[in-house]
């Protein structure tokens, strides 16, 4: 996200002799850290349940939504036969169904078995809340860095995977 401009370009440091990003490797412990202690004190108890709907709606539908669009309007820079293209389509809209379909289920029934729920631990609320609110958190983010980066550098960060690096 630092290359593409939506974080600043600092965290994007790898540092030369440990080969590593140090600068954003912190970051990702200290916020690791934040999220274990609020979880073992209890002010944030997140289900089972709701880690996967997030890694299914959040990793692999993204993936699934990209081979649907890519078998509607290609690949930027592939060649794609007619037959690729129609594989792609396919796949992709089974996927995006299949996994929608099994993220709302898992939900409903962790809402309607308490057994189940109880297994999974959480809040329902909170489940459901952040579910929903990481598109939202994603997209003001997304608004707020595009706004700042256009007004501030003269960078349109929408160029970012049609020109590597936007320039």
């Amino acid at each position: 996200m630092s290359f593409d401009r939506l974080l600043p370009e600092k965290l994007a440091y790898v540092n030369p002799r440990l080969k590593t990003p140090l600068i954003s490797s912190s970051i990702v412990l200290v916020l690791a850290l934040i999220f274990e202690y609020v979880t073992i004190q209890g002010y944030l108890i997140v289900s089972t349940i709701v880690l996967i709907g997030v890694l299914f709606l959040y990793q692999f539908l993204l993936a699934a939504i990209s081979a649907l669009v890519g078998g509607i309007r290609g690949i930027p820079g592939e060649e794609l036969s007619k037959k690729d293209k129609t594989e792609l389509l396919i796949y992709g809209t089974l996927s995006s169904i299949v996994l929608v379909m099994a993220v709302f289920f898992s939900l409903w029934y962790a809402s309607v078995n308490s057994l189940y729920a109880s297994m999974v631990v959480g809040n329902p609320i909170t489940n459901y809340a952040i579910i929903g609110g990481i598109p939202v958190v994603g997209l003001v983010y997304y608004f707020v860095a595009r706004y700042y980066r256009m007004h501030k550098d003269g960078i349109d960060i929408n160029l970012a995977f049609q020109m590597i690096p936007p320039e």
